[in-house]
């Protein structure tokens, strides 16, 4: 699988030096026109009117999760100074920015975001930020009718006049599908280009640059669906790797475990998804590491654990990197339910 371009880059945040190198969409249906609204206010960053004279740019931009920092690195040069704000990959309490880093984000000339059709960052809504500055990539940069939606885990909050109501959850990570990576990127590309304008032409050569390994290893995606010899469902710890496994055309079954149950009612739940599950299935992919309770539950109903890398924290690896071992490891999965190989995960992989 083709490899980005090698380019040195430094996050600030994790002082690290990085080198580049259909599925079970859970149905949109009528509540469609519900999800438009959380586009538009539920979730959205709290905002000020630009009341400051504009000085000129500052040169500087941040970029909120990691993803999103390897594509404006991979669009910019050095000349631009890149914040980017993710947890490390220790983190294990809910993480938000500190007051410098909030203050650094609201002086940035641009602010990249997922936005409220993929939210990532609990902690944005809280904070207070410049609106002309937002660039929301997957609100701006993706179609409503590609973003996944999960009906069975809803939001319910109350604000204005509307009073207490709910939504469902919007998946998180577009990012983990190259191809809907791609439109993120385009986004980001276009507001680059219209803040930094005499940066125009090298800014355009690195996003067709980009934009050709997504489609490579969106391509290969493809390559590896095709192997399937007929449906396969997985077990998902949460609704967070649907892009992926939509990608790869796998019946996605995904319980909500943001908060570890119990194993009694671990096993319940699990009993529940696999007396349903049509063809049952073989594999549980954890999106976080599972704690030795949840390890025990799942295993002791003989699924096999498969760690992944949603890359919401800050990984080991670049972009690329991350997502060729994501692929492995679920072409191991679908070569041993397609008969044709048993995988052999080693170690390291599951880590």
């Amino acid at each position: 699988m083709a490899q980005a371009k090698p380019k040195s880059v430094t996050i600030n945040h994790a002082n690290e030096t990085l080198t580049p190198v259909g599925a079970l969409m859970t149905k949109l249906v009528s509540v469609l026109l519900l999800v438009a609204l959380p586009f538009t206010g539920c979730s959205e960053p709290a905002t000020l009117p630009d009341q400051t004279p504009q000085t000129g740019p500052t040169n500087q931009i941040t970029a909120v999760g990691y993803p999103l920092s390897f594509f404006a690195h991979q669009l910019v040069d050095e000349s631009i100074k890149i914040h980017t704000l993710a947890p490390d990959k220790k983190s294990t309490t809910p993480w938000r920015p500190s007051q410098s880093e909030i203050l650094t984000m609201q002086k940035s000339d641009i602010i990249f975001v997922n936005g409220s059709a993929a939210p990532f960052a609990n902690w944005l809504p809280h904070v207070t930020l410049p609106e002309s500055k937002l660039c929301a990539t997957a609100n701006e940069g993706l179609k409503l009718a590609d973003m996944i939606a999960v009906d069975d885990i809803r939001i319910v909050h109350s604000h204005g006049p509307e009073g207490e109501h709910s939504h469902p959850t919007m998946v998180r990570y577009p990012w983990l599908d190259p191809a809907m990576a791609m439109g993120q990127v385009d986004m980001m590309a276009n507001r680059l280009i219209k803040t930094y304008p005499t940066m125009e032409s090298s800014i355009t050569k690195s996003h067709q640059e980009l934009n050709k390994e997504l489609a490579q290893l969106s391509a290969g995606i493809e390559q590896i669906a095709a192997t399937k010899t007929g449906p396969v469902s997985v077990l998902t710890d949460s609704p967070d790797l649907k892009y992926l496994t939509r990608a790869l055309g796998l019946q996605d079954i995904h319980l909500n475990w943001s908060e570890p149950p119990g194993i009694d009612e671990a096993k319940s739940q699990l009993r529940e998804k696999l007396s349903s599950a049509n063809p049952p299935p073989d594999f549980m992919l954890f999106a976080n590491e599972p704690d030795q309770t949840l390890r025990s539950a799942v295993e002791s109903l003989g699924l096999k654990i498969i760690l992944l890398d949603s890359m919401a924290r800050m990984p080991n690896h670049d972009y690329f990197r991350v997502m060729a071992k994501n692929l492995h490891q679920l072409q191991l999965v679908l070569a041993l339910e397609s008969n044709q190989a048993k995988p052999q995960a080693s170690a390291s992989e599951q880590n």
